[in-house]
């Protein structure tokens, strides 16, 4: 793949979801080439803006070369057995930058080594610890089968399936239990659609709940249900993302919670399920209040 500078002004483009590989590698393979005309002058074209992203990157003799600049970044590609993996030319005044080229895969949850990158021009950490794809699966934790995670952007790591909270919960029941992951390599403040495939076709009703350790707090997001198919979306910083925070990372730990079984047939669930430990605890307090009320009118009588 030659990926290079051909107009006359600054341009932008993004190398997606390619494989490359050439498996008798010679000092001409280069996977990916960015702006190599500035390292051997040749030309007068503004530097490109370029992303790749969601690359497979192996076998060659150099995975990825490139004159950088502040426009140009490698994020969540998997970039692995090259004799040399990504190294910046200097520019034509000699003069070298920073290649961003965080959250890939080097092969090894350990991260580059050997000559994996130029560590003077390239910032490569923090890296994936486990390759990139666009989706991930694991079994539930309640033993019902396998859950498949897609996301539209970005990259699902760290997906575990986790055992629902016994307390407190909401009116709903989770046979398939939670599951936590975050979803790297996002723009900030980037909106994913998360498409969930799960062991089972899920009842009408099935909400997509999440739980917040931190305040012992439930809620709900919109979902889409098709058979045994959940789609919804998450937010950096926003709705679905735990640590509120527009960083670039979702972090959500979550799952299907199905309406409660009563007398045989699904109930649906509403926000009086989840209110109605807190009113009752309201009518107590009223009812409290009214008495003393009453005693302290009779006395004065």
């Amino acid at each position: 793949m030659l990926l290079q500078s051909v107009m006359a002004k600054p341009h932008f483009a993004q190398k997606r979801g390619e494989t490359s590989r050439n498996p008798s590698p010679s000092w001409s393979s280069c996977a990916i080439i960015v702006d190599i005309w500035r390292y051997y002058k040749q030309g007068s074209l503004q530097p490109s803006a370029v992303s790749i992203k969601y690359n497979n990157i192996h076998d060659n003799w150099e995975a990825i070369e490139v004159v950088a600049n502040s426009q140009i970044y490698a994020h969540c590609n998997n970039i692995r057995d090259n004799l040399y993996g990504v190294w910046p030319d200097a520019d034509e005044n000699g003069n070298y930058a920073t290649l961003d080229a965080i959250n890939n895969w080097w092969g090894s949850a350990a991260g580059p080594s050997g000559n994996d990158v130029d560590t003077d021009h390239v910032t490569f950490s923090p890296w994936l610890s486990e390759a990139y794809a666009p989706t991930k699966s694991v079994a539930t934790a309640t033993g019902t089968g396998i859950a498949s995670f897609t996301s539209d952007v970005g990259c699902i790591v760290g997906l575990t399936a986790v055992p629902e909270p016994t307390s407190p919960r909401p009116a709903a029941t989770f046979p398939h239990g939670l599951f936590s992951f975050s979803i790297v390599c996002l723009t900030p403040g980037e909106t994913v659609t998360l498409t969930v495939t799960l062991p089972s076709t899920v009842p009408a009703g099935t909400q997509w709940w999440k739980y917040d350790p931190s305040t012992h707090a439930w809620y709900t997001l919109p979902t889409s249900i098709n058979g045994n198919t959940v789609t919804f979306a998450l937010t950096d910083g926003g709705t679905g993302d735990l640590d509120k925070t527009v960083n670039s990372v979702i972090v959500d730990p979550s799952g299907p919670g199905f309406p409660q079984l009563v007398g045989g047939e699904w109930a649906p669930i509403s926000m009086l399920h989840l209110l109605a430990p807190y009113i009752e605890m309201a009518l107590i307090t009223m009812a409290a209040l009214a008495a003393g009320s009453w005693r302290l009118i009779k006395r004065r009588s």
